[in-house]
């Protein structure tokens, strides 16, 4: 995870957690009579909102949006706000939407800003850490004078005021000058508070929350938290201490609270000071303070319970429909899977994915006949264009699931994602009908609306090495030799069985129902084809899987084969020799009955070659020439990777 992710989560978080902060703040105000440690719970919930990596869902939350500044910023191709308020996302979206990446692509302006802001986070995380080591140093040196007064009591000249230092072995530091000049019963009433922040971990919880304004230094509400929590904590403090005071007991340490109160220049995550915070406010507060009741008590729990249920959770995903929503066409007429038809566009199914990636719902469609009154939604693919990716989610209560249909002239796929199933990782074809070709639909058969009967499931797919194993019958194959392999059929009145391999090859076979007729393997992306029967399937696998093509092609033998200019493209290596032997060639004029039924494609030139003769003839421009024999013999062994020679070859090396 890069520094532009994390940023990005951390600024989801916070944004999430600003509705809780400001929910604090208010019930802070409405919570005046409750004991004040209740509002230790309140600051406890906003940590968790800002710590937590994950969050469960509620339909009570009250948080507008769980993301939102969605992923796509970064992996993207288009700004798209997602905070859940129409109101501020709309103008942000049509201001920045054409601009925000502009002349570059989603993935190089998104994550480079996001990278920016999350170096520059990061640096300020080290600055605070380092201010706050230094002062703890400086504060260390300031007490390393202090001498023992009593258990865990220390005393010296350079304490401005009393306040309790270290984690594992807290100690409680007084000003030397009180335990001089002061009374004792002063001194009993600072020691008291003291002792109360120790006993209930105040020192941990300081430092704690410090950390976490550490992670959210850019955060104005996180400093306003922490600000208000060292107050609460105080004043939860200041009430345990006196809560079985009488009024001269408060007025006494009231006296105390004020004789020690210091003005605190900046924020600190250490020591946990007597009169650091709010000593007015406090005062206040211990003298007007009056144990609460029960129902106060009650309530205010209640007040938290209801605080966690609705900002500690996220929004459930639920999507709501458009008044006049679009209904999409459905094809299902060839007999294929399923394609959503929206005016000239077809969708097919790319890939599932959850329900956070879906935005606002446009429309939906309805599958008649078998599955009559089946409606599923249609929606926007977030911060994606919706001319391009759609969502179909098979209604919105209770679902957690969604396929992604991308629509079929889309060459690229979003950022940072790849298709879940191997027969959509091919560029689909559109036929006459608007039905959509797929590679291997034996993997998505669960999530794929289909025709019945037309996806027949075998014991297993085929692969490559099993079509090796079958071209050894050659003409010897029949129906029998297919049994056990899924397949999809195709066939209007003769059977046609496509047998889906991975992505770059496919087996079709027809006939009928006795009599095979041809077993094609083709190359999906080009839609080369040979007949295993017959043909070098070695040699085809080897040239189109994944093998860098050069500029020379090699046709098969065909009746009108100069006038051809398909081919079968040669690897860049073997296509070097040819266009090498052809470039050095002694050229003769006039052609030569030596005319071969091979078709070498260079340069948009077409070079009948004769294997037995070792003659180029090219009538185009009415010349030939002959190779060598030991260049014959070299040629004929470099095409018999790619096709079959009617003469015996002996292998010789280049």
């Amino acid at each position: 995870m890069g520094v532009d992710t994390v940023f990005l989560n951390l600024l989801n978080r916070s944004i999430a957690a600003c509705w809780l902060i400001l929910a604090v703040v208010v019930l802070r105000f409405f919570l005046q009579k409750a004991p004040k440690w209740i509002r230790y719970i309140l600051w406890t919930l906003v940590a968790l909102r800002l710590i937590c990596p994950f969050t469960p869902e509620s339909i009570f939350s009250l948080i507008p949006s769980a993301e939102p500044l969605p992923e796509s910023l970064i992996t993207g191709n288009h700004f798209r706000l997602g905070t859940g308020m129409a109101v501020a996302d709309s103008p942000a979206d049509a201001a920045l939407a054409d601009r925000y990446y502009e002349e570059v692509t989603a993935a190089d302006s998104g994550s480079r800003i996001f990278t920016i802001l999350g170096w520059i986070w990061f640096a300020g995380v080290l600055v605070l850490c380092l201010q706050s080591v230094v002062s703890y140093i400086q504060l260390k040196r300031r007490v390393r004078a202090a001498v023992p007064f009593g258990e865990n009591i220390w005393i010296g000249d350079s304490v401005d005021t009393p306040f309790v230092m270290g984690l594992f072995r807290p100690r409680i530091y007084l000003p030397s000058d009180m335990v001089v000049n002061g009374d004792m019963e002063q001194i009993g009433y600072v020691l008291a508070h003291e002792k109360t922040h120790v006993k209930h971990l105040d020192h941990w919880w300081k430092p704690l929350g410090f950390i976490v304004l550490m992670i959210y230094w850019f955060h104005p509400l996180v400093w306003l938290s922490y600000v208000l929590f060292c107050r609460d904590m105080e004043l939860a403090c200041d009430e345990r201490v006196i809560r079985e005071y009488d009024m001269a007991r408060k007025k006494a340490y009231s006296s105390a609270l004020l004789a020690c109160s210091i003005r605190q220049k900046r924020v600190a995550a250490c020591p946990v000071a007597f009169g650091e915070v709010g000593v007015k406010t406090r005062i206040k507060a211990v003298l007007q303070y009056k144990k609460p009741g029960f129902w106060i008590l009650f309530a205010a729990l209640l007040v938290c319970l209801a605080a966690a249920v609705c900002f500690l959770t996220n929004p459930r995903q639920e999507l709501s429909l458009p008044e006049n929503p679009i209904v999409y066409q459905t094809d299902l007429s060839s007999g294929e899977y399923l394609a959503l038809v929206d005016g000239d566009r077809y969708y097919v199914p790319y890939a599932a994915i959850g329900l956070t990636a879906a935005g606002e719902c446009i429309g939906y469609y309805e599958i008649t006949g078998e599955q009559e009154n089946s409606r599923e939604y249609i929606c926007t693919f977030a911060g994606y264009d919706a001319r391009e990716w759609i969502v179909s989610i098979p209604g919105l209560k209770n679902c957690n699931e969604a396929m992604l249909f991308r629509e079929i002239h889309v060459m690229e796929q979003p950022e940072g994602m790849a298709s879940e199933y191997s027969w959509n990782i091919m560029e689909v074809s559109e036929s006459d009908a608007g039905a959509v070709d797929l590679q291997d639909p034996s993997e998505a058969v669960a999530l794929v609306t289909q025709m019945p009967g037309e996806f027949v499931i075998g014991s297993r797919n085929m692969t490559l090495e099993d079509v090796i194993l079958l071209s050894a019958k050659g003409w010897e194959l029949t129906w029998a030799d297919f049994d056990g392999f899924s397949y999809y059929d195709t066939g209007s009145g003769l059977i046609i069985h496509i047998y889906l391999i991975d992505q770059d090859f496919s087996l079709w076979a027809g006939g009928d129902g006795s009599q095979l007729m041809y077993i094609y393997l083709q190359e999906n992306a080009t839609e080369e084809r040979i007949d295993i029967r017959e043909e070098n399937v070695e040699a085809f696998i080897a040239v189109h899987a994944g093998t860098e093509r050069g500029d020379v092609a090699v046709r098969l033998p065909l009746a009108d084969a100069v006038q051809d200019v398909s081919g079968i493209w040669l690897g860049k290596a073997d296509a070097a020799v040819i266009s090498g032997l052809v470039n050095a060639a002694d050229w003769q004029d006039g052609t030569t009955d030596c005319i071969g039924s091979h078709v070498f494609m260079i340069e948009g030139e077409n070079l009948q070659y004769h294997a037995e003769c070792g003659t180029f003839n090219d009538p185009g421009n009415n010349r030939h020439f002959t190779l060598a024999e030991e260049q014959r013999g070299s040629v004929n062994v470099l095409l018999i990777k790619y096709i079959q020679l009617p003469v015996q070859v002996s292998v010789t090396e280049f």
